[in-house]
Parts: C-alpha cells; structure tokens; sequence
C-alpha cells in the first residue's frame, strides 16, 4: 500500500497545440491540505478538473488511494469538489442542498445534516433557499455538501476569490479546521499567493502547465527556485539587482556588495523588502523616492542606481524627505544569488 493518498504520474492535457498540463507530478499525503497557486492561465483549474474526471488526460496517471482513476467518471471517483460560485441547487433549501449527496447514495441522515450546518454556523438557515443567503452563506453550505459524506478528495477551486477580505479569512480558517477535523486530503487553488501560503501545509507553484517548485510555505518564499517564484511570493515582492560577480564582490549601477561566495558571471541578487534597512551609515547609497503607509507598516520605494527597490519600515524608524540621499544595508544572511541568464537560484 502507497504512503501517498494521491498521486498523478506525468499528467498531461492538451486543448489543440496549447498544453495546459505538462507532464505533472504531484504526491499528497493523507489528510494533508495543499495549496495549488499560480498565475491565471498556468494550468491549475485544468489540473483540478483532471482529478476530479470533468476531463481526462490525454497522457498520465491518477491514482487515489491505490485506484487508477482513468476512465472513471466522476461520480465513481469519491472526489468532492468546491467552486468559486459555490454551485447549489437553486429550487433546493440549504438542508436539502446538504444532504443530497447523503440522499443520493441512500444514506440520507437529518442528524448529520442538522450536525454539519452546526459546525458551519448555518443552523437557523437550513428552510431557506440559495437565492436567500450571502455569499459568504452560500459557500459555507457548499463546504458543508462536499465535506457531509467524507470524500477520498476534496478540491477547492478559488472557494473565496468572490468574497470581501474579513469574509475570506473566516472562511480560510474554517476550511484548515474542517480539513483537520474530517482528516480529509485536499487540494485549494488559488492564484492569491497570501492566500496559499496561509491555507496551505504544502505549496505546489505552478507556471505555463507545470509545477515549477514543492515545498513548505516558509521554504518557497526563503528558498524561491527562481526568480518567478521568488516575485510571485511576497508583496512586495523580492528586490532584484543586476550584477557582475567576480573575485567575491557583486558590483552594478547600484553599488557593490564584497565576501559573496559563489562562481564569476552575472547574477541577479536578490533580497525581500524585510531583509534590508535604511542606515546613514549604510554603504550602498540611494535616494528616497517615496512612503507608502499601510497602517502596521510602511514601504519605502528607494532607488538605487537604475533600480527601484522596497523596504518594510516600522512606523517607529524616522525617516527623511522624499528625494533625500540615505543609505541602505541589506543583510547577507539573507541575500540569494540568481544566474541571470537561466533565472534560476544559485546553490
């Protein structure tokens, strides 16, 4: 028996000469929750509705707990699926909506529907229609649909891209506690890079049909493989500066940097707005452009020879004028190295 709950093999879907899917390998382990981000168009929702049997790969494997899932249809799969607009029965009350999946395979049980609209906090709703509910409402009640008869699989398609801030984080909550009451194993899509990293235990990038880099939240956004990964995490996102590295020291229109290890040739140094501070004393030499303030925080846009970079500053930190000169030192422990040709970090 495989360790793994799921597993796709060299997944591959194409629609004419575009390939939405290449070549995809991803393995999930029981119960645990991983969130599939990326850019719109990379290939996720394709990627989704592959596992789910709404379409079938034109090369791969699937397999859900030691089941090859090719040529199944859906409604054989075991997989609960979640969408953006939540998908209910319109002529259905938000009972009848829980419970159809009960009710479709002859386990229809008003205790467990009456048991899962109280976890959803939907309780006082259940003689009303979709029509009647907010948004927020209306998701909760499809949470609770997919999640009432305890799938192999449950996938959620942007579940809260529609949805006001404060809702989206009740809501992103709720899901990782629902995930890790039922045990369920879980796949979240979203194009929201805050939001992967908040929901998911493990993130799976995605870009042009393929997974560009696995990994735990805190590994993707210190350790980005490249430079598309490090820009699409974080906002702002990393600094980059254009380099020739030789002998030890980075050098470029922005200044230099000396006691970096790594091969001669140019580089991309990269650096997140975090990991940099204003200093009279700082030997890299700048200009304030200007502060944005964002209540628990401010970023300063600083240009350092041709390049803008970013900075989080404490409300605390004085600081000077827009267009003054200041200095900036950015610390080494967390500099990364780029290959500027091939885009990728260097070891």
């Amino acid at each position: 028996m495989s360790d793994f709950a799921l597993q796709l093999r060299r997944v591959t879907r194409r629609f004419g000469e575009v390939t939405a899917v290449a070549a995809l390998d991803l393995r999930l382990r029981p119960g645990e929750l991983l969130a599939l981000v990326g850019p719109s168009g990379s290939g996720k929702s394709t990627a989704l509705q592959l596992i789910a049997g709404l379409l079938e790969p034109d090369e791969g494997e699937i397999v859900l707990k030691g089941r090859d899932l090719r040529g199944l249809p859906p409604g054989k799969r075991d997989v609960a699926m979640v969408f953006q607009d939540g998908a209910l029965y319109p002529h259905l009350t938000v009972a009848e909506n829980l419970g159809f999946p009960l009710r479709a395979r002859g386990k229809w049980g008003r205790k467990a529907v009456q048991r899962m609209a109280e976890r959803l906090e939907i309780a006082a709703l259940l003689d009303r229609l979709p029509a009647q509910l907010s948004g927020g409402e209306r998701q909760r009640v499809a949470l609770g649909r997919a999640l009432i008869r305890h799938p192999d699989l449950f996938l959620l398609d942007e579940p809260l891209s529609s949805l006001d801030l404060p809702l989206r984080d009740r809501l992103r909550t709720l899901i990782r506690e629902l995930v890790e009451e039922t045990g369920v194993t879980a796949i979240y899509v979203t194009h929201d890079q805050a939001e992967a990293m908040a929901v998911g235990d493990r993130l799976a990038v995605m870009d042009q049909g393929a997974i560009v880099q696995c990994g735990a939240p805190e590994e993707i956004y210190r350790r980005p493989k490249n430079t598309f990964v490090a820009c699409f995490f974080g906002s702002p996102p990393m600094n980059l500066l254009p380099a020739r590295l030789e002998r030890d020291t980075a050098a470029g229109d922005w200044g230099k940097m000396e006691n970096l290890l790594g091969d001669d040739g140019d580089v991309l140094l990269g650096f997140r707005p975090e990991d940099a501070t204003l200093r009279d004393d700082a030997p890299l030499r700048g200009t304030l452009e200007r502060v944005d303030f964002f209540g628990h925080e401010r970023i300063a846009a600083v240009r350092l020879g041709e390049r803008s970079i970013r900075l989080r500053v404490g409300n605390a930190q004085a600081l000077p004028a827009p267009h003054s000169a200041v200095g900036v030192t950015i610390d080494p422990a967390r500099l990364l190295l780029f290959d500027a040709a091939t885009c990728e970090r260097r070891p």
